[in-house]
């Protein structure tokens, strides 16, 4: 559209509501609108183009490694599995540790621990239009939280130590249940918390997660983000990724995390069970990341047509700013506050959930999660083969 289109517009808008009731509340928008200077950083691919071949050279090694240790020669990594290891950075790709075993555990165990992450709440806001203004809050490793009182963005209420008891409880309420609040779940934790590795290499915080009862239940652990973002964001729909922290000044002990805002691609298939080969990767008529066509919140790129299914889930998804009434988009900056002494454990779990969540999108397991294996099943399973030992003898 050219200029002269646009003053023609503006033109048209305040002729039509000059005369109107709500006309100083419309112009008061429009003008909020035309002020509005959201931070802006370019979004790069979740997967950089550049190294997708170096990438699937070493899910070649690690395929190969696994088939020799598994009973069916012809193993294929699940869609959640392959998605995993392309989002790895290159370095800790090739860098992995070469204990077979270990890698054979952590695939396994990575279903049980996305479900942890992808398991919706009771209850979901049937609003579709909302802004981003943080009154819920998220943990990294379990299941939503999103409490109904209001925190002040960029007030030391973001910091652990003016956090009440009360606030923490209502969290923990909207989550219906402390995760990691008992002695069982918290062992349910440890014995596949060392998949974590694989979702965010190098994670210098991931030990704090399990490393006793209620041990993730903390401030550095959550978010606050609206009720309908609260529920996107455990369904895959857009995701935080770290870009740096920086001294609030005047404040000695408050630090700022500027976060990227990233809308999700939606997968074609819902399935992250689903085999995958590997082969067919560099397909682009076959490949994982050549089918993700459609994102969310995608304002820009013109429908497919009237029949196409993807559209039509991600057409009417998006949100505004209250501050400047423009659409958040991918790579609008976000900033948040917190205690200086807990900034790095926060940017540790923004990175995970980073993990998380670009995974899960890619896979397609956001949007199904139910396909995916608990980790109560596998605790049956356990069960049933003890329960054989014990007759057997």
């Amino acid at each position: 559209m050219d200029d002269e289109a646009v003053r023609e517009k503006v033109a048209k808008f305040l002729e039509r509501h000059s005369n109107q009731p709500e006309s100083a509340s419309r112009i008061t928008n429009l003008i909020r609108y035309l002020d509005g200077r959201p931070d802006y950083l370019e979004p790069l691919d979740l997967v950089p183009r550049d190294e997708i071949e170096q990438r699937l050279l070493e899910i070649e090694k690690i395929l190969s490694e696994q088939r020799k240790m598994r009973p069916n020669p012809e193993w294929h990594f699940t869609s959640l599995q392959i998605s995993v290891l392309m989002m790895m950075p290159l370095s800790a790709l090739q860098a992995r540790p070469r204990d077979d075993f270990v890698l054979r555990l952590n695939l396994d165990h990575l279903e049980p621990i996305f479900d942890f992450f992808l398991r919706p709440a009771k209850e979901t806001p049937t609003d579709s239009w909302t802004t981003p203004q943080n009154n819920g809050k998220k943990r990294a490793i379990s299941g939503p939280s999103a409490p109904k009182i209001r925190s002040n963005p960029g007030s030391p209420g973001h910091c652990d130590k003016y956090r009440d008891k009360d606030e923490r409880e209502k969290c923990y309420d909207q989550d219906h249940e402390h995760w990691n609040n008992t002695t069982h779940r918290h062992l349910q934790t440890t014995k596949i918390a060392t998949a974590l590795t694989l979702i965010s290499p190098g994670n210098q915080c991931l030990y704090r997660l399990h490393a006793d009862v209620g041990s993730s239940d903390k401030a550095w652990n959550m978010i606050a983000l609206s009720p309908l973002l609260h529920s996107w964001w455990s369904k895959g729909y857009f995701a935080f990724k770290y870009v740096g922290t920086t001294p609030v000044k005047d404040h000695d002990n408050l630090s700022e995390i500027t976060l990227q805002f990233r809308w999700m691609p939606r997968s074609p298939n819902p399935n992250g069970t689903r085999m995958i080969k590997l082969e067919d990767q560099r397909d682009p008529k076959k490949s994982l990341l050549d089918g993700l066509t459609h994102y969310y919140g995608d304002d820009i790129s013109p429908p497919c047509g009237a029949e196409c299914p993807d559209c039509q889930h991600t057409a009417h998804v998006g949100i505004h700013s209250l501050e400047t009434n423009h659409r958040i988009c991918s790579g609008d900056l976000i900033r948040v506050r917190r205690d200086t002494q807990f900034a790095f454990e926060f940017k540790s779990m923004i990175e995970l959930q980073w993990g998380f969540i670009c995974a899960a999108a890619l896979s397609g397991a956001a949007r199904a999660p139910e396909f995916l294996r608990r980790l109560e099943d596998d605790e049956d399973e356990e069960g049933e083969d003890a329960a054989k030992r014990r007759i057997n003898k």
